[in-house]
């Protein structure tokens, strides 16, 4: 039952991902105009940019902090509380990550599944959080403890930082 989950889980990422690419490419225009969502609920693809670049898009609101909804920070709350968690572990093994990894995207998923925000404000959200779930796939899908602590320690900090950018 667990491998059929997971083999579902890693064809539902490999799916996202390359929706996530198709339509990044095909609506990068429409990017940069922060059209709002015709079905926020969706969270479709093409809602997300990529720090993958190497630039980090994440910017305040005309040096204010975005406004977020209730559930949102309800669930980064949740978020920050699996980092601290998983920070005052001392030992920690492969499984260890891989489950830190895992359940950040579960949290993930349930603050996107939440999440009634729309507009330059969502888009700020995703440009936060996307950098989190690459992290958090890394960790969960790793096989050798090199270097994991390193990326556990950015997802981390890039959670810390949501309180400096969302209100």
């Amino acid at each position: 039952m667990k491998t059929t989950f997971s083999k579902l889980f890693l064809l539902f990422v490999a799916t996202f991902l390359f929706a996530m690419n198709q339509s990044c490419e095909n609506d990068h225009a429409e990017e940069h105009n922060h059209t709002e969502h015709a079905n926020h609920d969706d969270h479709d693809a093409h809602d997300h940019d990529h720090v993958s670049d190497g630039v980090d898009k994440l910017t305040l609101n005309d040096g204010q902090k975005w406004e977020a909804d209730e559930p949102t920070n309800k669930n980064v709350e949740m978020l920050v509380s699996i980092g601290k968690e998983f920070s005052n572990d001392a030992d920690k093994s492969l499984e260890d990550y891989n489950k830190f990894g895992s359940d950040v995207i579960d949290a993930i998923n349930v603050m996107i599944k939440e999440c009634t925000m729309e507009g330059a404000a969502d888009q700020a959200l995703h440009y936060w959080f996307l950098p989190i779930m690459n992290n958090a796939n890394s960790l969960k899908d790793a096989t050798d403890i090199a270097g994991l602590d390193d990326v556990a320690s950015e997802t981390i900090g890039r959670m810390n930082v949501y309180q400096d950018y969302f209100e």
